[in-house]
C-alpha cells in the first residue's frame, strides 16, 4: 500500500488503519462488475500532495479540497469512505 500512496500523492505513508471493506456492483458498457474496496485511514508525511505517475491509471488526477466536492464527482467508495470519516 505504501507504494500506492507514494504514487497518487508524491507523499510517505506514516501509518495505515483499515477501517471497512465493502463490495460495489456496476454495469458499464455491457459489462458487470463487481469490486471489492479496502477502506483505510491514512497519515501521511508532511507535504504538498502531488501525482507522481506519468502515463499511467493515476497521471490525469488532480487533488482537491473537499470543500470543492459533490457527491456527484465522486465514485460510490469515495462517497462511503468519506462517510466513515465523519465528512459530508
Amino acid at each position: 500500500m505504501s507504494l500506492d500512496a507514494a504514487k497518487v500523492t508524491g507523499l510517505e505513508l506514516r501509518s495505515a488503519r483499515l477501517v471497512d471493506a465493502r463490495s460495489y456492483s456496476a454495469h458499464r458498457l455491457g459489462v458487470h462488475w463487481h469490486l471489492v474496496g479496502l477502506l483505510y485511514h491514512v497519515e501521511l508525511k508532511p507535504g504538498r500532495p502531488v501525482v507522481t505517475e506519468v502515463g499511467g491509471s493515476t497521471s490525469g488526477a488532480r487533488w482537491m479540497p473537499l470543500s470543492g466536492l459533490t457527491e456527484s464527482m465522486l465514485s460510490p467508495a469515495a462517497v462511503d469512505a468519506l462517510g466513515l470519516l465523519g465528512q459530508p
